[in-house]
């Protein structure tokens, strides 16, 4: 009868064939390898295999000893790069942006847009109640008889949107906002 292999016994017979070397896995943790390439390093170990070896080397998981080890490179980095960033515009906007968040395209506050956009939208109701849109039946629509507004407008004439302002996307006209020449 055969016996079966379990996952326990695979692990164990892994780290016998394995030689995984302390100082090594530090290293490899120094230069902030993943997890997947200090298995591969070792041989191309399992992960839990290398988790095992983390549990019986250091008493702790992979994760958490890996978090031990890297925590001093990447600060030695952070303190590189800021004062890289006092000789550097580029680094100093690029941690300005990763660290602070900021941004070269800044959203304006949720509120600002709310009411920027009712605005707008209060606008061009109101464009429609002051200049309806002319009535034109499905015949008129289907055949593509302009009404007089919109041949005045090809022509220029009376009935057209004035020079300074803008049609409305209903095709009314509205009157020029705030910073526009009208």
């Amino acid at each position: 009868m055969e016996r079966t292999v379990t996952g326990r016994e695979n692990v164990e017979a892994e780290m016998n064939r394995v030689e995984m070397d302390k100082n090594m896995f530090e290293v490899y943790c120094q230069l902030a390898c993943s997890e997947q390439d200090i298995c591969d390093l070792f041989g191309g170990v399992d992960h839990n295999t290398l988790d095992e070896w983390c549990q019986k080397t250091y008493g702790m998981a992979f994760e958490q000893i890996y978090r031990k080890k890297v925590s001093p490179v990447k600060l030695a980095l952070r303190k590189n790069q800021l004062l890289l960033s006092k000789t550097s515009s580029m680094m100093a906007i690029f941690l300005g942006k990763n660290m602070l968040g900021q941004s070269d395209h800044p959203e304006p506050p949720v509120g600002e847009n709310i009411i920027r956009e009712s605005n707008e939208q209060m606008l061009a109701l109101a464009d429609l109640i002051n200049r309806p849109l002319p009535v034109r039946t499905i015949e008129q629509l289907s055949a593509g008889e302009e009404t007089k507004a919109e041949a005045g407008a090809k022509q220029g004439t009376p009935g057209a949107p004035a020079g300074g302002q803008k049609e409305t996307a209903a095709g009314g006209q509205r009157a020029p906002q705030k910073g526009e020449r009208g």
